[in-house]
Formats: structure tokens, C-alpha cells, sequence
């Protein structure tokens, strides 16, 4: 549904509101419409779409596309300035405590991974067919485009791991050897 402010339920911002402010004024209309939606039965904010009149304030959702371009943009920001004996070594180590985390490919090739083969991965990933990316939701259009984005994200996830790893970062490497060394 579609609930249309008039100019009497909000004031135009001024030139002076930085970006910051206009976001909170967003949350803040946004607390306002949910209340009113609620007593006028209508569904909550999160599931409608508020339109500002004279204003571009619209929420909604992110298309399928903008999501992945979102998380290729996510792993193009990454710093990957491993050399590749760090890379190597790294990964022996990681194998000698047989880590393994849920990834969708081979440890092998995950523990050697760099940004540029990872942003190939995704490809990969995003070109499957669906029979085999959506082999627990065939039917079900929507939920194999959310398990192509489980799978991408939970790669880079533990990518960012890894690179924490290759960094020597101790906090990750003490979870590492908690998880894989102390159990």
C-alpha cells in the first residue's frame, strides 16, 4: 500500500540539514507513519511504502541485482594485499588445523583465494544453474535468488576472516585456535 504525506504532516527540509539530520528526520517520520499505520489498521512501516511529497524519502527494497552489486562492491573495497608466500603459508597453517569453514568451494582453492578470484567466484556463483544453486527451494524463484546471496555472502565473510588471518590479526587467529586447536 502507499500512504501520501501532505506538505501539513511534514515541513520541507531545509538547505541547511546535513545528511545526518535528514536521517534521523527519516526514522523519525518513519516511527510517526508506523504508529498511525497501526491505527488506522493499515500494515506497518517496514511493509509499506511512504512517499514524501516533494521529497525523494522513499523506502524500498533492494532489487536482487542491487544486492549483489552491493556485495561485489563490498569485496572490491577489500584491501587483498597479501603476497602470495603469505597467501601460501597462511593456508598450510590453516590446513594443518584442518579448518574448514561452510564455504561453497573446495577448502583448497577458499585458504588461497585472493580479492580478484573471489569477485570470480561470485560470478560463478550468480551463473550456476539453478538446479544446482537452488536445489533446496527449486520452486521457489525468490528463495533461490536469497540462497545465491547466502552463498556470496557467507564467502566473503570468510574471506574477511581470511584476510584477517593473513594479517596476523590475533583475535582472529585465537578464535581460529579455540575452535581448532583447544577442542
Amino acid at each position: 500500500s502507499l500512504v501520501q504525506v501532505s506538505d501539513a504532516d511534514v515541513s520541507e527540509p531545509t538547505s541547511l540539514m546535513n545528511s545526518r539530520t535528514a536521517a534521523l528526520a527519516t526514522l523519525m517520520l518513519a516511527a510517526v507513519f508506523q504508529i498511525r499505520a497501526r491505527r488506522v489498521g493499515r500494515h506497518s512501516f517496514f511493509h509499506t511504502l511512504i512517499k514524501i511529497k516533494g521529497s525523494k524519502a522513499m523506502t524500498t527494497e533492494l532489487s536482487f541485482e542491487e544486492k549483489v552489486e552491493q556485495l561485489k562492491q563490498k569485496v572490491r573495497d577489500l584491501d587483498d594485499l597479501a603476497d602470495p608466500a603469505l597467501i601460501e603459508e597462511t593456508a598450510l597453517r590453516l590446513e594443518k588445523l584442518n579448518y574448514a569453514p561452510p564455504v561453497i568451494i573446495s577448502i583448497d582453492k577458499f585458504l588461497r583465494l585472493t580479492r580478484d578470484a573471489l569477485q570470480e567466484e561470485i560470478d560463478r556463483i550468480l551463473a550456476l544453474p539453478d538446479a544446482e544453486a537452488c536445489a533446496l527451494a527449486p520452486d521457489e524463484p525468490k528463495k533461490c535468488q536469497d540462497l545465491r546471496l547466502q552463498f556470496i555472502s557467507v564467502q566473503i565473510f570468510y574471506y574477511q576472516k581470511l584476510l584477517l588471518l593473513r594479517g596476523g590479526d590475533i583475535e582472529t587467529w585465537e578464535e581460529i585456535d579455540e575452535l581448532y586447536v583447544h577442542d
